[in-house]
């Protein structure tokens, strides 16, 4: 599964509900790496890490949200 990240600027231009739409679909990124696939993410790979870092830190100041 290849996968390209939305940087920070992008993810705060998303509303809350899109915010947690994408969260959720980066929940749904496998746990290990798919050794098959040379360009697999994992929910260990530094930029899943950083996306979701970074959405978390969005979401955290986004009214209703908890």
């Amino acid at each position: 599964m290849k996968t390209n990240f939305l940087n920070k600027n992008a993810l705060k231009t998303l509303t809350t509900k899109r915010l947690l739409a994408y969260k959720n679909k980066l929940m749904k990124v496998p746990e290990t790496p798919d050794w098959n696939g040379p360009n697999s993410i994992c929910k260990t790979s530094p930029s899943w890490v950083e996306t979701y870092q970074n959405v978390k830190d969005i979401l955290s100041t986004r009214e209703n949200v908890k």
